[in-house]
């Protein structure tokens, strides 16, 4: 299941004007398939500074793509990052190939 958001390219500056909040995130590759997601509880650097992260350290080369929906305050951004992975292996038979975390691991729903 994906975030029904809009995507946007995976830039630097695209990432800086997100704010910093708890929150899932996609990313996907050049034909929009996703191929990593990733949720931050963090109140200090929140998704964008998992986003930044990734871009620093280049850990999806392929992902040209990203799209973030924020997490509401009842809910953790891992915990919707879990739900999601769960509902994409129900759909898929498998997780994003660049998705590390175990889908059922911190799933809420």
């Amino acid at each position: 299941m994906p975030i029904w958001k809009k995507w946007s390219k995976f830039t630097k500056e695209n990432v800086l004007k997100l704010p910093i909040e708890r929150g899932t995130y996609e990313l996907a590759d050049k034909n929009k398939e996703i191929i990593d997601r990733g949720g931050s509880d963090s109140e200090v650097s929140g998704v964008r500074g998992r986003l930044l992260s990734r871009l620093r350290l280049n850990n999806n080369p392929d992902a040209r793509y990203f799209r973030v929906v924020d997490a509401p305050l009842v809910r953790s951004g891992i915990g919707m990052e879990a739900t999601l992975n769960k509902r994409h292996v129900k759909r898929y038979g498998e997780k994003p190939k660049d998705t590390k975390r175990a889908p059922h691991k911190y799933d809420i729903s």
